[in-house]
């Protein structure tokens, strides 16, 4: 999901989503640059050794145990009372101590960390997605929608997904050919693994947790698998020698999978929604039949699944951002595309007849930011190459595509029936609203010399306190990709300074020089811990490590993890990403606990797109109340910062006024050298020039 680094900017620093500052190094070279590595293992679930010659990337460092536990304490303190407090700290000292035991972890991770090129990379692989059993639709499998399209008839849609084939092929063309431009973040390399997990990546169910396919470097896949209505075909893409085949081709194909396929149908995908749990079992019923298990091989190991789905249902919303959002998360129910898809595959890509597209991506393999870039590589492909097909072409010197009928049992069409209903209630239990912020965006917010990610992350610590009248634990999450297999860590949003600054924004009596002071502490804060997180010196991810080394050696879980602090302020009600985007589009994702929200924007140079999302069956969470709020939150941000800058400019130029008159009356003789007026500058003149961070305290 997020990825954040730092740039140096003069006169300040500014805290960047990693997928902004890749993209604008994108747009100022071409794609064809550095080349990076593109070996992968077969069959693996070790995050370790999935790619070879790679170029030289430093590891994750293990964090000096005092200075976490320092930052635990000072993030945790506004969610215990004064009593509660106490116990804590006692916690966290006997915890450190000389003879603590988390001194004896802290030695076990550092040998741990010795001996392997990420000590966190397949815990995290383990713990955080492949034991995770709740369904990945909604829970875990985010969505990206591209810009609404309109397509004339059947011919128009097909022809965009021929194209949108066309565009991802062309991308993992780079990729095989060793051609994707190296990320870097200062000097220091980013970790390019991601992007070559996209593409025939599948999450495979398992008891008592599921596994990962990631092919071999060599692995000669030449097909998708397309699915319309319901129905799956293994679709040819790529002829003997590898090479794509041409538009009029492609299009060929999608034509006869349409038309093999006229009318929905309830067959196998639908059961990809399920639980975990329930659809190990089910696959491992499915597997038994050799034939079952062939078709299985061919959905797992495609390139990427194409979903070729109908008109989304509107689900309750009226605006076309958020019924395109709702379909890329989880199709619209059994009723309509939820069972047009593979949930476990890692990318499916989705064309709707009524216009909806983008895709949604299986998480184990990549986070949002080059699943992002990948799809935003497409909409610029498809922009850039006219459409010129000849739709009456037949299907000659290739194979016709393949359509996949299981052999189901009683007991598996009794799951698919019961995968319908529990797809259903949880569709029907999601509220989403996509969106536009209309009134500015990061042009604005740069020009109040303040971090963008960090004015976003206030509004929605402000919303939040807004609706709920308390702090909420609140998870951002930042990019490790300058570390070898580096996935994420926990920028903990919700900040003494934040619940400061919400209370002064709510208080009804402060200033408006109080509150925009308050807020600068707030983005401060924010945004120093932010460069903390991405240079692996966070809190959660170290602490995780402590805790599953002392699982993994026979311990006792220390009573830190046991702690109210700890489970309070690792229960995320406010789970949020920033996944900027070249196009106009959003990435969405569900709530991580009942009772929270889930949040992705876009920040744009002249607005701000975003998703958030809630479960109807909480009667605390709403997230249009949220969406209300947020609005609200950033237009009075806004307003307080503006009002601020602008009583600072007037100050200047009162100040450079009074100097001028001075130095004049000094040039004509009025008074000595060294009057007061031109001896030095008043100290509030220091605070609110151009030169002094603007008052980047």
């Amino acid at each position: 999901m997020l990825k954040v680094l730092i740039r140096k900017m003069a006169p300040y620093n500014q805290v960047l989503h990693i997928s902004e500052i890749v993209s604008q190094q994108k747009r100022l070279s071409p794609l064809l640059g550095v080349p990076v590595y593109n070996n992968i293992a077969k069959n693996s679930t070790s995050a370790q050794a999935r790619v070879t010659s790679q170029p030289t990337i430093a590891k994750l460092p293990v964090p000096p145990l005092e200075k976490t536990l320092e930052k635990y304490l000072r993030s945790v303190k506004h969610f215990l009372n004064a009593t509660e407090l106490q116990v804590t700290q006692e916690i966290v000292r006997e915890f450190g101590s000389d003879s603590g035991l988390g001194r004896k972890l802290q030695r076990l991770l550092e040998d741990r960390a010795s001996r392997t090129d990420n000590w966190l990379a397949d815990w995290w692989l383990k713990y955080a997605y492949l034991s995770y059993r709740l369904p990945v639709v909604v829970h875990s499998s985010p969505g990206i929608q591209l810009p609404h399209q309109s397509f004339e008839r059947q011919e128009g849609h097909l022809t965009y997904a021929t194209r949108f084939i066309q565009g991802a092929l062309s991308f993992k063309k780079i990729l095989d050919e060793n051609r994707l431009l190296q990320e870097t973040l200062g000097k220091d390399l980013l970790d390019m693994g991601q992007y070559y997990r996209i593409f025939r990546t599948c999450r495979i169910p398992g008891l008592p947790e599921d596994s990962a396919y990631f092919p071999e470097p060599n692995d000669c896949s030449r097909h998708i698998v397309v699915i319309h209505n319901n129905e799956f075909f293994n679709v040819t893409i790529l002829d003997e020698n590898m090479r794509a085949l041409d538009e009029n081709q492609l299009l060929s194909q999608l034509r006869f999978v349409v038309e093999e396929s006229p009318r929905p149908t309830k067959t196998v995908g639908i059961l990809t929604s399920e639980n975990r749990d329930t659809w190990a079992k089910y696959h491992r019923l499915l597997s038994q039949d050799p034939y079952n298990r062939k078709l299985l091989d061919i959905i797992e190991k495609s390139l990427f699944v194409l979903c070729l789905d109908g008109p989304a249902p509107d689900l309750g919303v009226a605006d076309k951002q958020s019924i395109s959002g709702l379909q890329m998360v989880h199709g619209g129910g059994s009723r309509a595309s939820g069972g047009n898809r593979w949930f476990d595959k890692a990318l499916q890509l989705v064309v709707g007849s009524g216009g909806d597209v983008g895709c949604c991506y299986e998480h184990c393999s990549a986070e949002g930011g080059p699943v992002a870039y990948l799809l935003d590589y497409i909409y610029e492909y498809i922009g850039k190459h006219p459409q010129d097909l000849n739709y009456s072409l037949p299907t000659v010197t290739f194979p016709i595509p393949l359509k996949l009928e299981f052999k189901l049992t009683p007991e598996v069409e009794q799951g698919i029936e019961t995968a319908c209903k529990n797809l259903d209630k949880l569709v029907a239990d999601f509220e989403m609203y996509c969106s536009t912020f209309p009134a500015f965006g990061k042009d604005v917010l740069k020009s109040f010399k303040v971090s963008p990610d960090s004015f976003i992350q206030m509004a929605l610590q402000l919303a939040f306190y807004r609706l709920h009248k308390t702090p909420g634990a609140h998870y951002e999450s930042a990019g490790l990709r300058k570390f070898i297999h580096g996935r994420t860590e926990t920028i903990r949003s919700c900040s003494q300074e934040s619940v400061d600054f919400a209370m002064k924004m709510l208080s009804g009596t402060a200033t408006n020089e109080e509150k925009y002071r308050a807020l600068l502490a707030a983005i401060d804060y924010h945004k120093n811990y932010a460069i903390e997180c991405v240079n692996g010196h966070g809190v959660d991810r170290h602490l995780l490590g402590l805790k599953l080394i002392a699982i993994e050696n026979g311990l006792e879980v220390p009573a830190l993890f046991k702690d109210p602090a700890y489970i309070r302020s690792t229960h995320f009600r406010i789970s949020t990403s920033q996944v900027p985007m070249r196009s106009d589009g959003v990435l969405s994702f569900g709530p991580v606990v009942p009772d929270g929200y889930g949040i992705c924007y876009n920040p744009r140079n002249l607005n701000i797109n975003f998703s958030i999302s809630a479960f109807r069956s909480d009667p605390k969470t709403s997230a249009k109340k949220f969406q209300e709020a947020l609005y609200k939150s950033l237009q009075d941000m806004h307003d307080v910062a503006a009002r601020a800058q602008l009583k600072s400019k007037l100050r200047t130029w009162k100040l450079k006024e009074q100097i001028g008159d001075v130095c004049l009356r000094e040039k004509l003789g009025e008074i000595d050298r060294n009057g007061r007026g031109c001896a030095k500058r008043p100290a509030e003149a220091e605070m609110s020039g151009d030169d002094d961070n603007e008052l980047q305290y």
